[in-house]
């Protein structure tokens, strides 16, 4: 009983930790932009190689486990509770083990991507400004994407696009409905 309380206590403070830096990275944009993000790459390229057999991220993996290892785990603590003091032991010992996994997975989050929401702006890190545009720039830009999207079109091996037609039409409903 013991270990299990001092179990949630462990998760808790992770998930303090976790929290903690987050607010303290909220105040050193730079620093975050220059030191974490290239770890934060890292990490993200190593996470994506160790996924790279599926088309999900790690995170929807991460939920997905979460989600099961949730609700099975609220099952078996009713069915513990509902016997005897042994099963609440049982009950507290599960309990405790969801609350670390669950504060792992916090943590995880909020250190290889929560952070990165506290670097500087893409246009501050690319030196870009904002500016107004006008109708026919926006215009002029659209019909040279149209243009350099055809000629890509016309240089496709279309016997290897099983639906390429239809992709075709689309493209040209979308253009039809522009002008």
């Amino acid at each position: 009983m013991r270990r299990a309380f001092h179990r949630i206590c462990r998760a808790l403070v992770l998930c303090l930790v976790s929290i903690g830096a987050f607010i303290l990275a909220k105040g050193y944009s730079e620093t975050v932009t220059r030191v974490y993000q290239p770890i934060s790459r890292q990490l993200c390229a190593l996470l994506g190689k160790a996924t790279a057999f599926t088309d999900r991220s790690v995170m929807e993996i991460l939920l997905c486990v979460l989600v099961l290892c949730v609700a099975s785990g609220l099952v078996t603590c009713v069915v513990r509770l509902l016997h005897g003091s042994e099963g609440r032991k049982r009950a507290l010992e599960l309990f405790s083990h969801m609350t670390m996994l669950l504060s792992m997975i916090f943590a995880l989050f909020v250190f290889v991507w929560g952070i990165n929401y506290c670097a500087d702006p893409l246009e501050k890190q690319m030196g870009l400004s904002e500016y107004q545009v006008t109708q026919e720039a926006l215009e002029a830009a659209y019909d040279a994407c149209i243009d350099a999207a055809n000629e890509e079109c016309r240089n496709v091996d279309r016997t290897k696009l099983s639906n390429f037609d239809a992709m075709a039409d689309l493209v040209q409903d979308a253009s039809a409905a522009w002008a």
